[in-house]
């Protein structure tokens, strides 16, 4: 899934900047004086942006059920609404590309939606795993050894590889959607807002319905751009496939692997259901 180009994300901004700055004047939105981030955000600047914004750090557990063992320190953004007065619900950019780090998209948001600005906060939260959220990397040039092997064998060669590396400092089964949307929800809360304006794009509209789905009564409005269908899996993605079993599971066969992976089994269910609405 590729992730969205600031191109890709340019198309829309004007149109969330309508549905948000539009429902400014509802009955429900209430001003009030920019939230106090004393002793969470800091004054911070950004690349490419003429103007100091807040950053932030927040520690989750890894294993949020749990509630113990290791933690996961969130890197966060906040872009600052420009007035002295603002809205309680910020907009959150939810990036593509499964996913990209929304802080990278900080100086284009910050130029782009200048008039949302004047009232709204814009937040920005890189997800578990990725950009400064505790990356989930792995050196490629020592780890990728089967040489001569086919393209498919050799790169799941590598990417179990890359697992098990990982296992020293994270436990993958715990960096999924539902868990990074719930980290959202607990960055909103520590930072006082009571609800949220999601915008998605690609994989981020994923993201999207999966937030909405697990805290429906902190979703103020959405604006979706290039939607996932809500019911796909992107085991079955193509290259997806390749390596959703060997980084997710136990080590199983090639066969079952590709046959539990397969776009045609996801294509196949989906004839076999009824549309979604």
């Amino acid at each position: 899934m590729r992730h969205a180009t600031p191109n890709v994300v340019r198309s829309l901004a004007l149109s969330v900047a309508i549905t948000l700055s539009s429902s400014v004047s509802s009955a429900n939105a209430q001003l009030r004086p920019r939230l106090a981030f004393a002793g969470k955000l800091t004054p911070c600047r950004v690349d490419g942006l003429d103007e100091e914004v807040l950053c932030g750090r927040r520690e989750v557990f890894e294993n949020r059920e749990a509630a113990t063992g290791r933690r996961v320190t969130l890197n966060i953004v906040v872009l600052p609404a420009t007035t002295e007065n603002v809205v309680d619900d910020p907009l959150v950019f939810l990036a593509g590309g499964g996913v990209v780090p929304a802080t990278r998209y900080a100086r284009f948001l910050g130029t782009s939606m200048r008039a949302l600005r004047r009232q709204r906060d814009i937040l920005l939260v890189d997800q578990r795993g990725t950009g400064a959220s505790g990356a989930l990397t792995c050196d490629r040039a020592t780890l990728d050894t089967a040489m001569g092997q086919p393209p498919d064998v050799r790169y799941l060669a590598y990417v179990a590889a890359c697992r098990a590396s990982l296992a020293m400092r994270a436990d993958v089964r715990f960096y999924t959607t539902s868990l990074a949307m719930d980290d959202l929800d607990d960055v909103r809360a520590w930072l006082g807002y009571p609800a949220l304006n999601l915008y998605g794009a690609s994989y981020g509209t994923s993201a999207a319905a999966t937030y909405i789905r697990r805290h429906p009564s902190r979703v103020r409005s959405v604006v979706m751009h290039g939607v996932v269908p809500f019911d796909f899996s992107f085991a079955g993605a193509r290259g997806g496939r390749r390596y959703h079993c060997p980084l997710t599971s136990a080590p199983r066969s090639g066969r079952r692997c590709r046959r539990c992976c397969s776009p045609a089994s996801w294509i196949r269910s989906r004839r076999r259901g009824t549309p979604i609405t």
